[in-house]
């Protein structure tokens, strides 16, 4: 009699957990999309508290002609769409995709290098379950809005419109996170990578050829192909002179560590094992250093010691100016701070 009161609620227990999973993850052809946290964070509202919201970041003057623009797009919502942004975003809408026989306006911004991130207006880190802060490591952003007749609309239910993002930086692990209510939420633990179909011996103009990212969404909002670290690093530096703002950004991805620094020796967390550069930015003047981060993981509720150690950064060079037209010129900028440049021909998924 108790082995079956035990079996009945051990069944309960599973039923009640298989449906659940079937109402808040859906199986795509691009990976699971996981609604579980659709309106929340992954973390719970009393440990994001005390959490700095990620749309708080500072304004960095030096890139604020360069801020990513909204762009404009007609829509049918009766037959199939295909638009393509400035800087290769591809959204491919499928038939019927709004309540309306009238033309919808897309609104598509996209986030490609490291200015964009920068003077996007929101931070890279994201809290998981337990408040932990982990940095992440983008492969770009997209952020979407639909209008019709000047006021937001969603997408039909159940309807989903497909994004081919540049690949700049392939990553199997790029998961989907969505910003909402000043925090970063994983809505996707995997996106999938297409290929480039052409041969890199091809020549294009001497670009190198790249595929793109995939990802199905079934809302606006801006969107983030990101990995997070669970555990982070952490450099320890000294300026001879206080009062600008520190940016720590990873070659090989988009990301970043954004602080105002007050005083004269400050610590930044920093992406474990990667080439960095530290950027020190005071009104239209600069110091940029690039380094090597160390593989070890600091803990800064640990006492400091052999095994738990800040890495030690010394900053050289003094304080460079930037002239109006650095600051008007976005390849300019990016090559007086050292900047790789991102230009490649990009393959599209075959039709």
């Amino acid at each position: 009699m108790i082995l079956k009161f035990f079996k009945l609620i051990f069944l309960l227990i599973s039923t009640s957990i298989y449906s659940q999973t079937g109402l808040n993850f859906k199986i795509t052809e691009y990976g699971v999309l996981n609604y579980a946290a659709d309106s929340k964070s992954q973390a719970s509202e009393i440990v994001l508290k005390d959490k700095p919201k990620m749309d708080k970041i500072s304004e960095v003057l030096i890139f604020k002609n360069f801020i990513p623009f909204e762009q404009k797009f007609s829509i049918d919502p009766l037959k199939k769409n295909t638009v393509t942004g400035l800087a290769g975003v591809r959204i491919e809408f499928p038939e019927n995709s709004f309540n309306s026989e009238t033309n919808i306006e897309l609104l598509l911004t996209e986030y490609i290098d490291e200015i964009d991130f920068i003077s996007s207006g929101h931070g890279q880190i994201f809290y998981n379950k337990y408040g932990s802060e982990q940095l992440m490591l983008s492969g770009g952003m997209f952020k979407i809005k639909f209008q019709k007749d000047g006021k937001e609309i969603s997408l039909e239910k159940g309807k989903y419109i497909e994004i081919q993002f540049p690949d700049y930086f392939p990553k199997e692990n790029f998961g989907l996170f969505y910003f909402e209510d000043g925090v970063w939420n994983l809505k996707s633990s995997l996106s999938k990578s297409e290929k480039s179909l052409i041969s890199e011996s091809a020549s294009f103009e001497k670009k190198s050829i790249i595929g793109v990212r995939l990802a199905k969404v079934d809302k606006s909002g801006l969107w983030n192909f990101a990995s997070t670290e669970v555990t982070n690093n952490s450099i320890s530096v000294k300026k001879d002179s206080p009062n600008f703002i520190a940016i720590l950004i990873p070659r090989n991805g988009r990301g970043f560590v954004l602080k105002e620094i007050k005083e004269i020796s400050f610590s930044l967390p920093a992406y474990k094992n990667s080439s960095l550069d530290l950027l020190l930015v005071k009104d239209d003047s600069y110091v940029v250093q690039t380094f090597q981060s160390a593989d070890k993981t600091f803990n800064d509720k640990n006492p400091e010691g052999n095994n738990n150690t800040r890495q030690e950064i010394i900053i050289n060079g003094d304080w460079k100016k930037l002239s109006n037209t650095d600051l008007k010129d976005k390849q300019l900028l990016r090559q007086k701070l050292g900047f790789p440049v991102y230009s490649a021909y990009i393959s599209y998924k075959k039709q």
